[in-house]
């Protein structure tokens, strides 16, 4: 990473870190360094003027790798219809075919997606009623009735939409169904990157496959998108992580990289060459990439070879065991730890805050007569410092190939230091809304993460509040 040659200072409140229509939105607990906060979000359009109700429910995280599908786990969002316009539906419910609903919806749906996504990303930004959200999921559905075969066939067409942040997307693509689409989300955590890191800083999650199945139902009335438990759980982590090589450790299906062994330039994750390219994808193995007249490796490499093997090796077969029709793909690629300018010409690495389970613990039968009487407010998380990740992202069919959708940035923390904090509560106050306990060691004072007066620290430092559980 080049900067400037100043001094680098962190923030003096952590300690030293070792080494290291209807809309729905559905969240996952954000983790990882890719794992990400996903809103699910779905439309059913109705033809023919009918009218689009806009409401949406915030499901509680089960865990640190899941999302709570059972009754009662969410709390309503007021006033969603206001915050988004709905896509508008097709004048006619009416085709000729299967392939004419996909192609005339389809057709639609691209003219009017990137005012959507606009709305969508505008909500990510400025926080609630999609606080901390990385990703949303959209999924479009409408019902269309198939008259060119004789007998009416009522079926859907169906479009799924991925939404950064940004405001950038992609889509699946439009296509008729009659019931049920399985997507598998994936995401992929290099073992090492080569360059962007200070010393002794690591990847969380080094060399992990995290992956779910989201099923899209098209039935009924509507349309509903949830993530689907399989065997006992919905995030499932495959780790690919080995240990050697010219980094330390390494990823099975890690990015080529130029870094320095031995003294020299190489081209990491490369076994062989020939014709002044590498014509050998070996992960954890190096050879010699002296610079060009361009000051840069002289080496080529295919950069979607990993990609490639990954999709073919790992994601199609998931796909053909659960059933899926399609998967994406999110490839987390270069890191970058966010500087803020500081006093005497140095460069204070941003701190950043993952609070994870805020709890509230009655502690006895009279709590909610008169909350003195002994409760408790509980607090789990890390805190490190932010970086930026570059990440990737593949469509996947069920043969295996890999197509690149788009690229993004996202903030996430790294390296971490876990806290756990309790409180007593007394005198009847009970904590709610961007309560939280000051996460680090210098006291447990309870205040606003959107006015921090403790450490002082912006809104935007607290990458993930998880909302308050009372058990």
């Amino acid at each position: 990473m080049k900067k400037k040659t100043q001094k680098t200072t962190l923030f003096a409140g952590a300690i030293a870190l070792a080494g290291c229509f209807a809309l729905t939105p559905v969240y996952a607990a954000s983790v990882g360094l890719l794992h990400p906060k996903i809103a699910t979000i779905t439309e059913v359009a109705n033809p023919q003027g009918g009218q689009a109700t806009l409401s949406g429910i915030t499901s509680r995280s089960v865990n640190t790798h899941g999302v709570d599908t059972a009754s009662g786990g969410g709390n309503a969002i007021a006033n969603l219809g206001a915050l988004l316009t709905p896509i508008q539906a097709p004048a006619s419910p009416t085709y000729s075919s299967p392939t004419d609903a996909s192609n005339q919806i389809g057709t639609m749906l691209n003219y009017d997606m990137a005012q959507f996504a606009q709305q969508v990303a505008g909500l990510m930004q400025s926080g609630q009623p999609m606080a901390d959200v990385k990703q949303a999921v959209f999924t479009y559905t409408v019902p269309v009735t198939i008259v060119g075969g004789g007998q009416p066939v009522k079926g859907f067409v169906n479009d799924t939409c991925f939404i950064n942040p940004d405001a950038s997307y992609n889509c699946l693509g439009a296509a008729y169904n009659s019931g049920v689409t399985k997507i598998i989300y994936a995401v992929y955590e290099q073992g090492a990157v080569s360059q962007g890191l200070p010393a002794n800083w690591t990847l969380p999650n080094p060399g992990d496959l995290e992956w779910a199945e989201l099923e899209v139902q098209s039935s009924g009335a509507g349309a509903t998108q949830s993530f689907l438990t399989v065997q006992g759980q919905i995030w499932h982590t495959v780790s690919y992580l080995q240990n050697g090589g010219p980094l330390g450790q390494y990823g099975q299906y890690d990015m080529y990289q130029v870094g320095t062994v031995a003294n020299q330039q190489a081209l990491i994750n490369c076994g062989a060459t020939a014709g002044g390219a590498c014509t050998q994808y070996q992960p954890g193995a190096w050879v010699p990439d002296p610079n060009n007249s361009q000051n840069v490796g002289s080496l080529t490499y295919d950069q979607q070879t990993p990609v490639d093997l990954l999709a073919k090796n790992v994601i199609a077969p998931l796909e053909q065991q659960y059933g899926a029709s399609s998967a994406v793909l999110l490839y987390g690629k270069t890191v970058a730890p966010v500087y803020n300018p500081g006093p005497n010409n140095t460069s204070v690495a941003q701190t950043a805050v993952d609070i994870q389970q805020r709890v509230i613990n009655p502690g006895g039968m009279f709590f909610f007569i008169s909350r003195g009487a002994g409760g408790q407010f509980r607090e789990q998380g890390v805190y490190g410092f932010l970086l930026n990740q570059q990440v990737d992202q593949y469509t996947v069919d069920a043969t295996g190939n890999a197509t690149f959708s788009n690229s993004f940035t996202r903030h996430v923390v790294s390296p971490t230091q876990p806290f756990s904090k309790s409180v007593a509560l007394t005198g009847g106050y009970q904590p709610s809304g961007p309560a939280i306990i000051n996460p680090f060691p210098t006291g447990n004072q309870i205040y606003s993460y959107l006015n921090d007066t403790v450490n002082h620290l912006p809104a935007s430092a607290y990458v993930q509040v998880a909302p308050i559980v009372i058990q």
